[in-house]
């Protein structure tokens, strides 16, 4: 039998994307393949190289935005996408938001912890814990996530993003280029973003 090098798992919103993942995860562990990527939309992939599989049951984060540029859609999305994974591979999650805090009230941080607990609890998500980064996200995420050794973090794509071209110079693409480990990036449906668009 030839040797499998890498495992390519794609997702979409329709489908079963936890058998999806749940195949990959027995394949990758079968061969002692690495996974190098996940696909959010069918349109737009983002690959990572990386040479290890995931092995026991790895730490997954959610990275939340809650100064707003994350609708309170595209932050379920998240939470939810977060927690099947972590509930799969057998792996604790936890829940992630990074600020300047420039110029911001001093119980600012302690605020945001509120709001992303909140958010947890409003899309039925147990998180292990939730942190309060204080410093620039492109740099503070990829220092947090190495330091807690998390091997799967969930970000959100922003929905008027079609391309790769599109996404780059954003934080998430940044992100991309420096965080050192596998990423699952994820958007809110289109109806729930054009009912949000309605609604504000």
């Amino acid at each position: 039998m030839r040797q499998i090098n890498s495992i390519l798992i794609v997702l979409s919103r329709e489908g079963e994307p936890s058998q999806v993942i749940k195949r990959g995860l027995m394949l990758a562990r079968l061969f002692h393949a690495p996974i190098d990527l996940f696909l959010c939309e069918a349109e737009c992939a983002y690959a990572l190289e990386h040479q290890y599989p995931w092995e026991g049951a790895p730490p997954v984060a959610a990275a939340l935005d809650v100064s707003g540029a994350d609708s309170p859609e595209l932050a379920r999305t998240i939470l939810l996408a977060a927690n099947d994974i972590s509930q799969i591979v057998g792996g604790s999650l936890e829940v992630v938001y990074a600020s300047r805090f420039e110029a911001a009230p001093p119980d600012a941080p302690q605020a945001a912890r509120t709001l992303l607990a909140s958010r947890a609890a409003a899309a039925d998500v147990h998180a292990r814990d939730v942190h309060v980064v204080i410093g620039d996200p492109v740099t503070a995420i990829p220092e947090f996530v190495a330091r807690h050794s998390y091997e799967i973090l969930v970000l959100g794509a922003l929905t008027h993003r079609h391309s790769m071209t599109a996404l780059l110079g954003t934080l998430t693409g940044r992100l991309i280029e420096t965080v050192g480990c596998d990423l699952l990036l994820v958007r809110a449906s289109p109806e729930a973003a054009a009912a949000e668009l309605s609604a504000a």
